[in-house]
């Protein structure tokens, strides 16, 4: 699928790398959202400093699945243009 599927009530680690290139010489920003809304507070930026560059943006974050949802899907949405070469993540049920 297009995203991470927690299961199980309880807290999450999420440590995810992303690498991309560039759309343009500018700030490359992304973030993690959970079903569909952000994540406060999990929102990287880089700077690249030519079109193409390849870059890689750290994020991290908590999250909690509550008693009344069962699942929840975790996604990486790229808030700025860049093409992405390759995705690290891991989750860690606490």
């Amino acid at each position: 699928g297009n995203g991470i599927l927690l299961r199980g009530e309880g807290y999450y680690s999420i440590d995810a790398t992303v690498t991309v290139n560039a759309a343009a010489a500018s700030e490359v920003t992304l973030a993690l959202y959970q079903d569909g809304q952000p994540i406060q507070g999990a929102t990287a930026t880089a700077v690249a400093a030519a079109i193409g560059d390849q870059i890689s943006v750290p994020l991290t974050a908590m999250v909690k699945l509550n008693c009344n949802c069962m699942e929840s899907v975790i996604t990486v949405v790229a808030v700025t243009a860049a093409t992405t070469n390759n995705l690290a993540i891991r989750v860690v049920k606490e």
